[in-house]
């Protein structure tokens, strides 16, 4: 069991460093595996906290302030 555990561990190392690689070097092509689905998701997020309507504009901009880099992501 402790050898598929170094295996997965493994597998994930290289998963990410493909990720980064792909982000690094081609950032506009959207290939990331693993940095374009989480930065969609983080910004759907950030956008469905900030539309809740207890909020105002100013503290809506806030919100999404913090999210502000991943704009980008529909």
């Amino acid at each position: 069991m402790d050898w598929l555990i170094k295996l997965m561990s493994i597998g994930m190392v290289i998963l990410v460093l493909v990720d980064v690689f792909l982000t690094v070097l081609y950032p506009r092509s959207g290939k990331g595996w693993l940095s374009v689905p989480l930065n969609k998701a983080v910004w759907r997020f950030f956008w469905f906290l900030s539309s809740l309507s207890i909020w105002s504009d100013r503290v809506r901009r806030r919100i999404l302030a913090f999210c502000g880099l991943l704009q980008q992501c529909p």
